[in-house]
């Protein structure tokens, strides 16, 4: 299988992420933390021959008056996804969890330790610069069910075949196009969008709502203006100039009658139209 080029705009968020990585840790110096072991590789097994492998941000990371040594892992998002971030934490961000829970275990691993050593995890909003730094005491998900999942993908390469997809974001696969979405279980809103959707679609009905009102009031206004008019069909007051003149003829064309006489050479005359997405908000209607 040929991995799909990465796209630009993923290649602009690698490149931001750098930036802002930079600029985390030069923040998170300035209030004292001291910072060391700088995009050092992580290796967990698996099965023979089959490791996770990853880099940490940083593989020791201790805050101001605290000599726990912690790994640093840091992310840059958008504003959307900074609040859906601050909202709902690693429950929306699956992947995310799953990543730093591996290095937490391998970095102890690596360490001599029995157990997963604790996290600092920063976030920063690049549109704002606001940043939420927290402490992971405990990884965030279950890496038994990591190594379960990278095993159970194994077997499966071992047999030529492909796993079910149950990734709730596909953008960032390079092999996003042999993922048969017909016949597996799969999300296809982005972590956050379907929150975000909601409140975007209750807002567009509450402004139709809104629209159709002034849409009322608009004709029961016009209703008025005419009946002050009367007969006459413009007045002008110092402020305002009323109009209420009948529209000049209009003509349109008889395609059926044109139809009729041209036939089929009628087709040589209409030229394709460019298409133009429209956008529409349904309202799902509660079953009993």
């Amino acid at each position: 299988m040929s991995p799909l080029p990465a796209p630009d705009y993923l290649i602009e968020a690698a490149e931001a992420g750098n930036r802002f990585e930079v600029i985390v840790k030069a923040r998170l110096r300035q209030s004292g933390y001291r910072i060391s072991g700088e995009q050092g590789s992580l290796e967990y097994p698996v099965l023979e021959n089959v490791i996770i492998r990853g880099h940490m941000d940083a593989s020791h990371c201790l805050a101001p008056d605290d000599p726990t040594d912690r790994l640093l892992e840091v992310k840059s998002m958008s504003d959307r996804v900074y609040k859906t971030w601050m909202t709902h934490g690693f429950s929306y961000f699956p992947e995310y969890a799953a990543q730093v829970t591996t290095y937490m275990w391998a970095e102890g691993r690596r360490r001599g330790l029995d157990g997963p050593v604790e996290a600092t995890y920063a976030v920063i909003n690049r549109n704002t610069d606001e940043m939420y730094v927290q402490t992971l005491t405990e990884p965030p998900a279950d890496m038994d069910a990591i190594v379960q999942k990278v095993a159970l993908a194994e077997q499966f390469a071992a047999l030529d075949q492909l796993p079910a997809c149950d990734s709730a974001s596909q953008y960032t696969c390079p092999y996003d196009y042999i993922c048969d979405r017909h016949e597996i279980l799969f999300e296809e809103i982005e972590a956050g969008t379907e929150a975000m959707l909601k409140s975007l679609g209750d807002k567009y009905q509450e402004i139709r709502r809104m629209e159709k009102v002034v849409e009322d009031k608009m004709e029961e206004v016009k209703s008025e203006i005419a009946a002050a008019l009367g007969a006459r069909e413009s007045v002008s007051i110092p402020s305002y100039t009323f109009t209420n003149k009948a529209p000049k003829p209009r003509k349109s064309l008889n395609l059926t009658r044109l139809r009729e006489r041209l036939g089929d050479e009628l087709d040589d005359y209409f030229d394709e139209v460019p298409i133009k997405k429209s956008i529409r908000v349904y309202p799902k209607k509660e079953k009993d």
